[in-house]
């Protein structure tokens, strides 16, 4: 059970879980935006946004790891 929980705990702390798991919430309420003409918008704008977040953690810290 404590092996469950460090393991649940580090999927939570996971910047690609947290990810994953809004990019799954935003593609299954895209079926909600097939009614309207936003669907482009919706994907487009909930898709790229958290991959450019995340490329720019993911730099930052490359770049913080190199300077210490």
């Amino acid at each position: 059970m404590v092996q469950y929980k460090l393991f649940l705990g580090y999927l939570l702390k996971s910047v690609s879980f947290l990810l994953l798991a809004y990019l799954a919430v935003v593609y299954s309420s895209a079926s909600v935006f097939l009614l309207n003409d936003l669907l482009c918008w919706h994907l487009s704008l909930f898709t790229c946004m958290p991959f450019a977040v995340y490329i720019f953690l993911t730099l930052s810290q490359i770049n913080s790891d190199y300077n210490t």
